[in-house]
């Protein structure tokens, strides 16, 4: 039996591709979410968690590319990714939440490679020793409103068996 090494879209995987080829700005498919957490994050940690949901769910690590002329979905063997950490703990008060907000939206605004990938991102903004704004964005071609949901359920599951085990 020969390995396949590309697969087809799905229904809705190929709608938002046929989309992202007609939209002036690719950026518009990135979806983003922002969870203020009030205890200390260690960032080691977090990115063994997300690199675990990597490895385990191989929509993480698909990127998209034609052809023959279609679009098809490529599942690789492995991608790593690191959570950028932006310390904040120093920075005056009044200041921290407008400059967070800014990166943010600096973030979201950043299109997604489709070809390449990875198509995630996750920043740790650390305000103080025990308050942290995790940003993750996400391409909308690997998912939707209800998989965010299982994503961060998994990924704080995954978070704290890493914390535990220190």
């Amino acid at each position: 039996m020969i390995e396949q090494h590309t697969y087809e879209l799905s229904h809705g995987q190929k709608r938002i591709w046929l989309q992202t080829q007609m939209e002036p700005n690719p950026a518009a498919f990135n979806q983003p979410a922002a969870i203020l957490i009030k205890q200390n994050i260690h960032r080691e940690y977090l990115e063994a968690a997300v690199n675990k949901m990597i490895e385990r769910h191989f929509i993480l690590r698909t990127v998209f590319s034609v052809q023959n002329g279609e679009p098809r979905q490529e599942i690789k063997d492995s991608m790593y990714i690191s959570v950028h950490e932006i310390e904040f703990s120093q920075t005056a008060q009044n200041n921290k939440r407008e400059i967070i907000q800014k990166d943010m939206l600096y973030q979201t605004g950043r299109p997604f490679d489709l070809g390449k990938g990875p198509l995630l991102n996750l920043r740790l903004y650390r305000i103080a020793e025990s308050e942290c704004i995790l940003y993750i964005c996400m391409h909308h071609i690997i998912v939707d409103g209800w998989s965010m949901d299982l994503f961060y359920n998994e990924l704080f599951r995954f978070y704290q068996s890493f914390y535990d085990c220190q």
